[in-house]
């Protein structure tokens, strides 16, 4: 029947997957927003580079020892520098399509193909139902014909009692008995 046909099944999954299609067309015409954040820790001695003491007296600030970081600092405040330094950083991204009408009719078009398999199902499945209902009225006129071969077997049998038994009195002939 309907329920268990597997082309039927078939077709209707075609037209779900065609639904799924498009209600996903939708999506590059909405907008999407993201926030990205990303935290890091280090130690204050890994920081990895040196400043060159800068003479602000006279003379040239560029030659000469490098100078550790925490001596540098140590210089200008009195406060030991920290032993972990921390670096954050967050970013928010909007986006937003631009060219809106070729979308839209991309999706309007995925939005009537899915409608045409559904039609198809539908036709398909009215096809089916005509055919099961074809198939149950020939298989009910097969039956009503071997109903009347049956009655008309009885008929034939009672009327050949008849005819062998006028024939056994000689009031027909073998011909008739034939027939």
């Amino acid at each position: 029947g309907l329920a268990n046909n597997g082309d039927l099944d078939a077709t209707r999954a075609r037209a779900a997957a065609l639904d799924a299609a498009a209600l996903g067309s939708i999506a590059p015409m909405l907008p999407s927003v993201s926030f990205d954040t990303q935290v890091s820790a280090s130690p204050f001695n890994a920081l990895g580079f040196q400043f060159r003491a800068l003479n602000l007296f006279g003379g040239s600030g560029f030659g000469g020892a490098p100078v550790p970081l925490e001596a540098q600092l140590s210089s200008l405040t009195t406060e030991k520098p920290p032993e972990v330094i921390y670096n954050g950083s967050a970013q928010l991204n909007a986006r937003l399509q631009v060219d809106l009408g070729r979308t839209w009719m991309t999706s309007q078009a995925a939005g009537h193909d899915a409608a045409a398999a559904w039609d198809d199902s539908d036709a398909q499945a009215i096809s089916l139902a005509q055919q099961i209902a074809g198939a149950y009225l020939d298989l009910v006129a097969a039956r009503r014909q071997v109903a009347i071969v049956e009655k008309q077997i009885a008929a034939n049998e009672g009327i050949l009692e008849v005819i062998e038994l006028r024939f056994s009195r000689g009031e027909a002939s073998g011909l008739d008995v034939l027939q």
